[in-house]
C-alpha cells in the first residue's frame, strides 16, 4: 500500500511510518513499482528536486532556495549546507560553525523562543545564546536585520563580543553628544540589562544611558530621580561616563570647531560685557535670549540643529 508521504501515512494508520525501511516507490504518472529514487525508471518522471537515501527523503525544494543536507547526528535531513554547519552530540542539535565555540553547550531548549517551533525536531540550524536561551538561527538572524538586538526573554544583547564593541562604539557617539540645557535637571534611575545593575544618571533626549558597572548601553529608564540620588551614585561610581553636558569649556569647543565663532564674539553681538561672570554665566544667558535671536537660542536647547545665521544676532 503506498501513499504520497509519510505523512499522509501516519494519519491513516494505527501506527507511524519507519521511513528508514523504505525500499520502494510507485510512480503516479505511470504506477510502476521501482526501488527509491529520484526519477522513475519506466517514464522518467522527476519525482522532485533533492533526494537523501539515507532518510528516505525527497522535497521539491531546489538547492538554490533551500539546501538540505544530511546529518548523522540528527538522523534526518536538515535545512542548510553542510559544511557551514557542525552537529553538538551533548545538544543533539546542529549549529551554524560560526556561533559553534560560543554556544552554550547543553543549554538547547525545547522550543525557538521567536518562533515558538520545535527545536529538537526542527531541520534548521539552532543557537544557543550567551544568556542561555535557544532560537533557530534563521529566526537570530531575521532579528538582527530587524536591527532587534535584545533577546526576547531576558533583554540581553544576543550579539557576539565583537559586535557588542560595535553595539556600544555606534551608541557611544551619539552619547557624547552635548544634551540640550533643560536636562540638566533631569535625572533618572536606569536599569542595566547585561549586569543588572541599577544606577542614577542624566536624563537623556535620545534615551540612552551608559551602565556606571560594565559600561554597556543595553540600559533602560525605570523611573525619574532627583539631584540627591545622582550625587550619591557619583559617590560610588566617581568614574561613571556621563553624557556630554553644557559647559563653558564644551560650548566653547563646539563653537570654534564647528562653528567658527568664539564666545566672545557672540557676547559683543548681544552688547554684553565680555569678562569672567559672563563666561561663567553663559550656558543661563543663552537661555534666556530674547526671541529675536531664537536661532542662537535653539542651538544651545539642541545642538543638532543648524546655526548659520549670526549676522542677525544683536
Amino acid at each position: 500500500k503506498f501513499y504520497a508521504c509519510r505523512f499522509c501515512h501516519n494519519d491513516n494508520e494505527d501506527h507511524e511510518l519507519n521511513r528508514y525501511n523504505v525500499t520502494t516507490i510507485q510512480c503516479i504518472k505511470c504506477e510502476k513499482i521501482q526501488p527509491f529514487s529520484l526519477t522513475c525508471c519506466n517514464c522518467n518522471q522527476r519525482f522532485g528536486e533533492q533526494i537523501c537515501y539515507k532518510c528516505k527523503l525527497i522535497t521539491g525544494m531546489t538547492p538554490d532556495s533551500k539546501p538540505i543536507y544530511h546529518c548523522d547526528g540528527c538522523k534526518m535531513c536538515n535545512v542548510g549546507i553542510a559544511e557551514l554547519n557542525i552537529h553538538c552530540d551533548k545538544c543533539d542539535g546542529c549549529f551554524d560553525k560560526r556561533y559553534f565555540q560560543e554556544h552554550q553547550c547543553g543549554m538547547l531548549g525545547e522550543q525557538c523562543m521567536v518562533c515558538m517551533g520545535d527545536l529538537k525536531k526542527s531541520i534548521y540550524p539552532s543557537l544557543v545564546l550567551d544568556c542561555s536561551h535557544s532560537l533557530h538561527f534563521h529566526c537570530y538572524e531575521t532579528m538582527l536585520k530587524s536591527q532587534n538586538y535584545q533577546c526576547p526573554m531576558c533583554k540581553k544583547l544576543m550579539l557576539n563580543n565583537e559586535m557588542k564593541d560595535e553595539f556600544n562604539q555606534d551608541l557611544d557617539e551619539v552619547y557624547q553628544k552635548m544634551i540640550p540645557l533643560d536636562f540638566l535637571d533631569q535625572f533618572c534611575l536606569c536599569l542595566c540589562y547585561e549586569c543588572n545593575q541599577k544606577f542614577v544618571t542624566y536624563q537623556h533626549p535620545n534615551q540612552l544611558y551608559n551602565c556606571s558597572k560594565c559600561q554597556s548601553f543595553n540600559c533602560d529608564m525605570i523611573k525619574d530621580a532627583d539631584c540627591n540620588e545622582f550625587q550619591k551614585q557619583l559617590q560610588l561610581f566617581p568614574n561613571q561616563r556621563l553624557p556630554k553636558l553644557p559647559t563653558q569649556e564644551n560650548i566653547t569647543s563646539i563653537l570654534e570647531k564647528q562653528y567658527k565663532i568664539s564666545i566672545e564674539e557672540i557676547l559683543q553681538k548681544l552688547n554684553i560685557e565680555f569678562n569672567e561672570l559672563t563666561l561663567t554665566l553663559f550656558p543661563a544667558i543663552v537661555e534666556n535670549l530674547p526671541e529675536k535671536i531664537e536661532d542662537l537660542k535653539m542651538f544651545f536647547w539642541n545642538d543638532t540643529e543648524e546655526f548659520e545665521e549670526f549676522e542677525e544676532v544683536g
